[in-house]
């Protein structure tokens, strides 16, 4: 169960540094192009990997439960 958890965790966290590059080179566009002054600070930054892993952790659970419960042959089988 924890492997198919933990796989879903890091899927998630991976999706959250992609997301924040892309924000990352949204700011430093708008800077550019405004005038303005945005800022992604470390804060911010922490709050994504966060909030990514707990949508890791929410969307991985009941696949993980699901899936330790399985008999491998089986589980091959349904496919």
């Amino acid at each position: 169960m924890l492997e198919f958890l933990f796989e879903a965790i890091l899927l998630c966290l991976i999706g959250g540094a992609i997301g924040l590059l892309i924000v990352w080179l949204i700011t430093g566009y708008a800077t550019e192009a405004s005038g303005m002054q945005f800022v992604l600070s470390s804060e911010n930054i922490m709050v994504a990997f966060i909030v990514s892993f707990m949508l890791g952790i929410l969307s991985g659970i009941l696949p993980a439960y699901f899936a330790a419960k399985m008999d491998p042959v089986e589980a091959i089988r349904s496919k």
